[in-house]
């Protein structure tokens, strides 16, 4: 934070920078297979590594499971970084991880943002 209590996006950027885990960015550990490449296994594999714990399903809520408001925005930054770049897709506000906390809500609700879709 910064020393007006706003967050501060340089200081988180490089925390997460230097934060490294056990587990790996497409979620393959030595007993599960690697992400079949749906977005929900995208952005649960990104839960996975920001949380560093492999037990949590797509149906799991992040905050239940351990996460919380920093992990939250460790999580949002990594999808955005490595999902959503890639559909020039911004999202914030209601379509956020603070509103859709599981990885199979917060990917179809990117779907559905998705240019062409309904």
């Amino acid at each position: 934070m910064t020393e007006h209590g706003k967050l501060d996006l340089g200081a988180l950027s490089q925390w997460i920078d230097e934060q490294e885990t056990s587990v790996p960015v497409d979620g393959a550990g030595p007993d599960r297979a690697a992400s079949d490449g749906t977005l929900a296994d995208r952005v649960l594999a990104i839960f996975r590594t920001v949380l560093g714990i492999e037990d949590i399903g797509e149906n799991d809520s992040f905050f239940d499971v351990g996460g919380d408001s920093l992990a939250a925005a460790t999580a949002a930054y990594r999808v955005e970084e490595s999902i959503l770049a890639e559909f020039s897709l911004d999202i914030s506000g209601d379509a956020s991880i603070f509103v859709h906390s599981t990885a199979k809500e917060l990917a179809h609700d990117i779907e559905a943002r998705l240019p062409g879709r309904p």
